[in-house]
């Protein structure tokens, strides 16, 4: 009896360990949030495609390294002009893929400074 006691308490702890770990967090990369689980973080350009950007996050955001982030949702004439080395914020849905590079889709690309 004292063993399948013992058992149980170990099965509780473990399940209630692994449902803490599926509990969703919300990172934003900025203090300002937007609805829908957007975020905004900083980034410079590095490839300008038709479809897509690939970008490198500034220092000091919450996402890190190079992301290819989808231009699709945008209107063209929302999209700004944009050139290798440009600053840009880039609001995005609130997904990214766990890919190499990271690969997000952006609803609004702000051109921030060359």
């Amino acid at each position: 009896m004292r063993k399948k006691l013992i058992a149980m308490s170990i099965l509780v702890v473990v399940l209630g360990i692994a449902l803490l770990g599926c509990v969703k967090e919300n990172h934003s990369a900025t203090e300002k949030e937007g609805p829908k689980n957007e975020y905004q973080f900083d980034a410079k350009v590095l490839e300008v495609q038709e479809e897509y950007l690939l970008v490198k996050a500034l220092d000091g955001q919450v996402v890190t390294g190079e992301v290819k982030v989808w231009t699709g949702l945008l209107e063209k004439e929302h999209i700004p002009a944009l050139e290798v080395s440009d600053k840009v914020r880039i609001t995005n849905d609130g997904k990214m893929t766990m890919s190499i590079p990271a690969q997000m889709t952006a609803v609004e690309i702000t051109k921030i400074s060359k």
